[in-house]
């Protein structure tokens, strides 16, 4: 999979949030690390067990606590995000399923 439907989104939706460059670059290096996960694994829509396996991925990579809990809700607000715009952005039903709202 060369280009994941979700990387175009990234940038769209971090700029329609109100933040500061540091906490926008930050973001971005969690979403793009995570679609890249996703393309590796092959996977066009993340489940739930998807994310928890990423996180437990991250887990066994030693990364802190502080580093996962930030990219979790990064990933989770960006789930959230698209689920509460998936009209207006005009992609797939299937993102109006939050993924990570457990």
């Amino acid at each position: 999979m060369k280009i994941h439907h979700l990387e175009p989104l990234i940038d769209f939706c971090l700029s329609e949030k109100d933040m500061t460059k540091g906490s926008y670059d930050l973001y971005d290096i969690i979403l793009k690390q995570y679609v890249s996960y996703l393309k590796e694994r092959k996977i066009l829509y993340a489940k739930t067990e998807d994310i928890i396996l990423y996180r437990d991925r991250l887990m066994k990579s030693n990364y802190s606590i502080s580093w996962i809990y930030i990219t979790i809700n990064t990933i989770k607000g960006f789930y959230r995000y698209l689920s509460l715009h998936q009209r207006r952005l005009g992609i797939d039903e299937i993102n109006e399923f939050n993924a990570a709202d457990t």
